[in-house]
């Protein structure tokens, strides 16, 4: 439940956080990391002769796009016209556009390190380079939980649910089961739903209501909860610490981002539920012109649970949202908070490079039991009219990859390695 009208914040750290249902004080101060606009930047450990002795060229339009923050399947960038070049030592001369990369006098790039900028190898601050990310958490565990999932799904969207393990009764794990393996997320909202302030517990009942929690959820469904929401928003330093060993995020008041926003899906923070969705798309759009990260609390759905909103609610506001579909990243509270905590500790490195051929890997100090997703790498590109940049691991499988406005991006997991090679497109086409 919710009990005060308070904007909360989420804070990523060791645990990265936000608080549970409602408003309140929100405890502690934030203890999190913050990002800017442009992601982490990271450092080659080679060097590029890239521009070393290239020339300024010229020409007509290129045709190139603008739009960074383009997923995977996007199509070639429009065509401008040839023009005329002049072209420097290097052989590097403008003409039409394709997939956004520049043109160079080369077939296939002889020399790797003239099409591909090493040195500014970057993490993408969100999934696919979108701008901003944005997931959904609905608490205490209502029977009107399958109803939100089938809305997400139908919107081809998934939600974050947070349970309350201590009051399920035996036959109602199977509704919580079938969410799950529907691609959503079951995180832990404590074992009975204290009051952590206000509520004196012994070391052993912090234990049961936050790791006991977490045991129970992971004997029942098979997985094991990644994120806590703590009931009424309130926590004391003593929960806190408990909650952040065993989990990767904690839903937290403050982050200090201001790019993050915290959208009350309810109607105890507003007037109405009409005045509700303007407030909360308005929100969006803030979140999306900065670049942050929005996130949405709510309950049931039509009557069910604590100041529900309704099913025209939930579908009207994803429509809105599909308009920024190109640049905003829609997933979990645990897969956005994971992504963003592993950004921050991990990078990106060339490992080997000859002439034609040269191998990337993301590495750091991070922790492979929680940075085990792939994270979006960036790399500006000048691609060869007739070529394109073949991406690949060590045993030959594929890595998509695609490239807008000069830069392109693939995901990799941390911890694996991929070669790039810039070769003829007819070399390796379907």
């Amino acid at each position: 439940m919710l009990r005060a009208s308070v904007v909360p914040v989420v804070v990523l750290g060791a645990a990265l956080g936000l608080t549970g249902c409602g408003g309140g004080s929100g405890g502690p101060a934030a203890d999190g990391l913050s990002s800017t606009d442009t992601g982490t930047s990271v450092a080659s450990s080679l060097g590029t002769n890239a521009g070393a002795s290239t020339g300024n060229s010229t020409g007509g339009n290129s045709g190139t796009t603008t739009d960074t923050n383009v997923a995977p399947g996007g199509g070639t960038a429009d065509s401008g016209g040839a023009g005329t070049s002049t072209t420097a030592d290097t052989g590097i001369s403008s003409g039409s556009g394709s997939n956004g990369g520049t043109t160079t006098g080369d077939a296939a790039c002889p020399d790797l390190s003239r099409c591909v900028d090493f040195t500014a190898l970057r993490i993408a601050k969100y999934k696919d380079n979108k701008r901003a990310a944005a997931s959904y958490t609905f608490d205490d565990g209502y029977a009107t939980s399958t109803a939100i999932g089938s809305i997400f799904e139908k919107a081809g969207l998934r939600a974050t649910f947070y349970i309350i393990p201590g009051v399920i009764p035996a036959d109602g794990w199977s509704m919580w089961q079938a969410l799950r393996d529907k691609g959503h997320e079951i995180g832990n909202h404590s074992m009975t739903h204290p009051d952590f302030v206000n509520t004196v517990m012994s070391d052993q009942q912090l234990d049961t209501e936050i790791n006991g929690a977490q045991r129970l959820i992971e004997q029942k469904l098979g997985i094991r909860p990644q994120t806590f929401a703590f009931p009424y928003h309130l926590y004391t330093d003593r929960a806190l610490k408990v909650a952040q060993q065993n989990h990767v995020a904690v839903r937290k008041m403050n982050l200090g981002d201001p790019g993050y926003q915290f959208a009350f899906f309810d109607t105890d923070h507003g007037t109405d539920l009409a005045g509700t969705l303007v407030t909360v798309n308005r929100q969006l759009d803030e979140v999306v012109k900065a670049g942050g990260w929005f996130v949405a609390g709510g309950h049931g759905i039509d009557g069910d649970g604590w100041s529900p909103v309704t099913t025209e609610f939930l579908q009207k506001h994803l429509a809105y949202a599909a308009q920024y579909s190109s640049t905003l990243w829609t997933d979990t509270f645990a897969n956005v908070s994971r992504y963003r905590l592993c950004r921050d500790t991990v990078k990106a490195e060339v490992l080997l490079q000859s002439s034609t051929q040269a191998y990337v890997r993301l590495t750091g100090t991070y922790d492979p039991a929680v940075c085990n997703a792939p994270l979006t790498v960036t790399v500006p590109v000048s691609i060869p009219s007739g070529a394109a940049l073949h991406t690949k691991t060590a045993d030959g499988t594929e890595v998509p990859n695609w490239v807008s406005a000069g830069t392109a991006f693939f995901n990799l997991r941390p911890g694996d390695k991929i070669s790039l090679q810039v070769v003829p497109a007819t070399k390796f086409a379907k």
